[in-house]
């Protein structure tokens, strides 16, 4: 099986930019040689096993002092779960069993860092660094999937920045909705031009971001940002449909770490009375606030429905109906048009 992976690994090597290889050779092959694999895989010319008992090879060898410093290493923690998932992913979507040391370890790192034993949407786009990026496929494909990947984590920093915004009170929403919506017109921007990729390439890529076969965790959906619920909840969450709310209960654990805890901050100000929409309430709804407030709440859905015009051009099977949502949903197509239909104001 050295053929599969030629590059020298010295165990004893101070490697530059460790925190992007936390698992040395392991994370090497991730990064490196999976993508290759998973390429013979899916033409034919390989059988899943072959990949399966190389990486149990790797992980067996992988040195308990190795794993033990990057446990206590938080810079190197959650890549090497990311790392470590990617390899328990590719198996199983591709017929294989994982080996039982991967699956042992990918189960320790999920608990450490408080996350599903599944790849999630907080490590593919936001743990999975932009210089080293990980990727199942290559070539043509492999930009295609990195690019997929890179527009998210890009729309992951308007939404940021816009909640920043809203959360800052009244005075400061009213007197900065240019900025708010200018990242908000940057999300919907950015999710045409990921609505735009080639079809053929995103089918390929996507069936290792489904929910997993084995575990039965799910994917890491796009439907697991935590920005478009948070500015919900902060603009009219005492107008979210109650079936809206649950959801999120139900799959918080698949939402950004950070994600949760701002909808969870969200969350409060709702039950204290203090989104933008009850506030406005109180103080007469004065023109600058009420045209902020629709100006947000237009280009939400706006967002949403643009969001829609993605998924139909990249998998119509989806919104039809035929096809099951990377977040576990049977029936997406019915899943986001009852996105759509919600009304802030």
């Amino acid at each position: 099986m050295k053929d599969l992976f030629e590059r020298s690994y010295n165990p004893d090597e101070k490697e530059a930019g460790i925190s992007k290889r936390p698992l040395g050779v392991v994370s090497d092959f991730a990064v490196e040689q999976l993508p290759v694999e998973l390429d013979a895989i899916r033409a034919g010319s390989q059988h899943a096993n072959r990949l399966t008992n190389f990486v149990g090879v790797l992980v067996e060898n992988l040195p308990y002092e190795r794993i033990d410093e990057v446990m206590k290493d938080p810079d190197m923690l959650d890549l090497a779960g990311l790392d470590l998932k990617m390899l328990d992913v590719a198996i199983a979507h591709s017929g294989g069993k994982p080996p039982e040391r991967l699956v042992s370890l990918v189960d320790e790192f999920s608990r450490v860092t408080d996350q599903p034993a599944g790849i999630t949407y907080e490590e593919i786009i936001l743990v999975n660094p932009v210089q080293d990026r990980r990727a199942f496929t290559r070539g043509e494909v492999g930009a295609t999937e990195t690019a997929f990947y890179e527009g998210h984590r890009i729309i992951e920093g308007h939404f940021d920045r816009a909640i920043c915004v809203v959360r800052g009170g009244i005075d400061e929403v009213a007197g900065n909705i240019r900025q708010t919506q200018e990242d908000l017109e940057a999300v919907i921007s950015k999710t045409h031009a990921i609505g735009g990729q080639s079809r053929e390439h995103f089918s390929i890529f996507r069936k290792y971001l489904g929910t997993h076969p084995l575990r039965g965790t799910k994917g890491p959906s796009g439907a697991f940002t935590a920005g478009i619920p948070t500015l919900e909840l902060l603009l009219a969450g005492e107008k979210l449909p109650e079936e809206y709310l649950q959801y999120l209960e139900e799959n918080n654990i698949y939402f950004p770490r950070q994600g949760r805890k701002n909808m969870q901050d969200a969350k409060e100000l709702v039950r204290n009375g203090l989104t933008l929409t009850s506030l406005a309430g109180h103080l007469g709804n004065p023109e600058v606030l009420e045209q902020s407030i629709n100006g947000l709440s237009r280009l939400m859905r706006r967002f949403r429905g643009e969001h829609y015009k993605a998924v139909r051009n990249q998998i119509p099977q989806a919104i039809s109906g035929k096809m099951a949502g990377t977040a576990g949903e049977q029936d997406p197509g019915t899943f986001l048009r009852g996105r759509m239909k919600i009304r802030h104001v």
